[in-house]
């Protein structure tokens, strides 16, 4: 009788997320929609217990939420630090730069494979049409980011990266709010438009007004829950 794979017998689950990305995304979730206050002191012990971990999960989702700048030193330990709208505003800025970089290039490739960009965009109308929020800021997020593998530009993708898990915590928030996705679908539609037919000075303009716009919307719609600014 052959020897059992036991590899084989594991093809069929669900892939496990590593202990510190769960709790990362867990803890990061809580700062940004305001269930953690600013302030917060996180001790690792409690977080520990709360997550049912060893607090090598819980240090390593700490060191990245410092990274992020959504947590800081205060005490001994760390707290939460939130975001201000200046920090959203900024956030927002960094977007703008990197993204109009990597758009421009993108129609400047004569024959860009832009079935990536399709596909999410197919994902965002079903979305919209099932009114499944988190499905259509998923597939917002994603529509950008082949932008990024499109034009090949490696440290701006990785830039794009380090910033993406904030962006898709205040789009679940925001998209939660806002009442009525349909302008921000048809952003998406005329964004491929232009980048298809190679009209880098069109697609610009329309990345300036579906971000601005964006940006907008998140101000007033993050506004009970970002941090107050520093005086």
């Amino acid at each position: 009788m052959p020897e059992h794979n036991w590899m084989q017998s594991l093809d069929s689950l669900e892939p496990i997320p590593a202990l510190g990305e769960h709790v990362v995304a867990r803890l990061r979730r809580a700062i940004i929609a305001g269930d953690l206050p600013v302030g917060t002191h996180l001790v690792e012990a409690k977080l520990s217990a709360r997550f049912s971990v060893s607090r090598g999960p819980i240090r390593d989702a700490l060191r990245r939420l410092q990274i992020e700048g959504l947590v800081e030193p205060g005490g001994r330990g760390l707290i939460v630090r939130g975001l201000t709208l200046e920090d959203l505003e900024e956030l927002y800025m960094v977007r703008e730069l990197i993204e109009s970089t990597a758009m421009r290039r993108c129609c400047e490739i004569a024959a860009a494979d832009l079935s990536g960009v399709e596909r999410q965009l197919d994902r965002m109308r079903t979305a919209y049409e099932t009114g499944d929020r988190e499905q259509f800021a998923r597939a917002d997020l994603e529509f950008h980011t082949a932008f990024y593998e499109i034009a090949g530009y490696r440290r701006l993708a990785s830039i794009w990266a380090q910033q993406r898990p904030t962006f898709a915590e205040v789009l679940t928030v925001t998209n939660a709010q806002d009442g009525d996705l349909a302008p921000t679908l048809r952003d998406h539609e005329l964004l491929l438009d232009a980048v298809r037919n190679r009209d880098a000075d069109r697609t610009l303009e329309l990345l300036h007004s579906h971000i601005h716009g964006s940006l907008g919307r998140m101000r007033a719609a993050y506004a009970d829950i970002a941090r107050p600014s520093a005086v």
